[in-house]
């Protein structure tokens, strides 16, 4: 009895590409994820150079330009690819897609953490590119292929590296913040603080300061220093902040609420409001600095500047905004308890 012979094992079909298909397919392989490398780099270092006003919005918007980028990179592949009768063509330009948006998701990491990492993004792209690229050329004739095979590792690599940079500025703003808690404690005087719901600290940091003209204490603190910023965007007040100094009045002097007042010899234009010394220096009729001093507890001067945004030149890039000085000084009282530990958390949140 004779049976039909046995049907030899099914493999996948010979998946063959013709020269031109191989060299597309090559240089789609360096030139789409340097390009959209190139333009992620350039991105960050604009940010990195405040050439931008950067933020959420920035961020953002740059992940728009990445996706817009990555698709057009994608269609054309993919149409060229249909052209040159390349097997399935799809496959290729998804595995190197993603790992382009991969790389674009490093980027967002790396500023929304503030990172200079960015500026390795091309490398990162080309490398991700790679990778899922030699994945997909090892295992495209395999019988078990499957599209998410050479996906795996790229997104895997690329977890891996976002993971590892929000460890580290994770750490580094701990130690940071641990820091600025012991300087907090060893600060020997009262702080200042402005109580106001327009404006929330940015940055707080502790200095040392003259007490005898050419001696500096090397040992404790005599100087801290809070800038706050407005607690919402506003177009008049963009780069606007406001810088507010406490130290002891035996470092200050006697007369450091008229310091540089035209009274005593100075440049400065000053008022008295109440308790409050208003300074003013003005040019051409527009105010290029101001001051609102003033001292409580019979032992600290605080002293509130207003900061208007410069140019390379040092000229303000913003007409003084419509703020009241001496009303916002009214609003500079001693820290209550904890509350300068409060703002310390608050400038490394």
């Amino acid at each position: 009895m004779s049976g039909l012979p046995a049907s030899p094992p099914a493999f996948a079909p010979a998946l063959t590409h013709s020269t031109g298909a191989v060299w597309t397919m090559v240089a789609a392989a360096v030139m789409y994820p340097l390009l959209v490398g190139a333009v992620l780099w350039v991105g960050g270092l604009l940010a990195l150079l405040d050439v931008l006003h950067y933020g959420w919005g920035y961020t953002a918007s740059l992940g728009v330009v990445t996706l817009a980028l990555t698709g057009a990179g994608h269609h054309l592949l993919l149409r060229t690819l249909h052209c040159l009768h390349v097997p399935r063509p799809w496959e290729f330009p998804v595995v190197l897609s993603t790992a382009v948006l991969m790389a674009g998701a490093q980027a967002m990491v790396a500023l929304v953490l503030d990172l200079i990492t960015f500026m390795l993004l091309p490398v990162i792209c080309l490398a991700l590119s790679l990778l899922g690229c030699a994945v997909w050329t090892a295992s495209r004739r395999s019988p078990r292929f499957s599209p998410v095979l050479p996906l795996s590792p790229v997104v895997a690599v690329a977890l891996l590296l976002s993971g590892t940079w929000w460890m580290g500025a994770e750490e580094k703003l701990r130690q940071e913040r641990d820091e600025l808690l012991r300087d907090t404690a060893a600060f020997p005087s009262t702080i200042a603080v402005l109580d106001s719901a327009g404006w929330r600290p940015s940055t707080m940091l502790f200095s040392h300061s003259l007490r005898e003209a050419g001696i500096i204490v090397e040992d404790e603190f005599r100087q801290s220093t809070t800038v706050y910023v407005p607690a919402e965007p506003s177009p008049g007040l963009d780069g606007f902040s406001l810088t507010l100094n406490s130290l002891a009045k035996e470092d200050a002097g006697d007369r450091r609420l008229h310091q540089g007042c035209e009274a005593e010899g100075g440049t400065w234009t000053c008022e008295e409001h109440g308790d409050t010394v208003i300074a003013t220096v003005t040019r051409e009729g527009a105010v290029e600095m101001m001051e609102a001093r003033k001292e409580f507890a019979g032992e600290v001067v605080a002293i509130l500047s207003a900061n208007l945004p410069r140019d390379d030149r040092g000229n303000p890039t913003l007409e003084f905004p419509g703020i009241d000085m001496a009303e916002l000084a009214e609003r500079v009282r001693p820290e209550n308890p904890g509350e300068a530990e409060e703002i310390a958390f608050t400038v490394t949140d």
